[in-house]
């Protein structure tokens, strides 16, 4: 594929990510932009072809303990959870990458 064959108009703005994945699993268009754990999840049946640092993005999540919040012990056993090397593994694993 070249820059010459490449439409800057989308054929399909999907609401959610999910409906990304499923238009290019089903074949109804021919490249799309997904995150990187979809592609870890169908590697078997996409090919991935990454943007070079200059054109790459990313997307960040955070967790927190919110200060008003009544079970605020569980929380930290939650974010705890989280954080373990066992968590951390597992979500690399997943295709997530890892910031402390």
């Amino acid at each position: 594929m070249s820059n010459g064959s490449v439409k800057s108009k989308p054929a399909s703005l999907e609401p959610k990510a999910s409906g990304v994945i499923a238009k290019l699993m089903q074949g109804e268009v021919d490249a799309a932009i997904v995150y990187h754990t979809d592609v870890v999840k169908n590697h078997k049946l996409i090919k991935e072809i990454e943007f070079s640092d200059r054109f790459a993005s990313s997307t960040r999540y955070s967790i927190a303990i919110i200060s008003d919040g009544k079970q605020k012990a569980l929380a930290r056993t939650f974010v705890d959870f989280i954080k373990s090397s066992q968590s951390i593994s597992f979500l690399r694993r997943s295709g997530f990458g890892i910031t402390s």
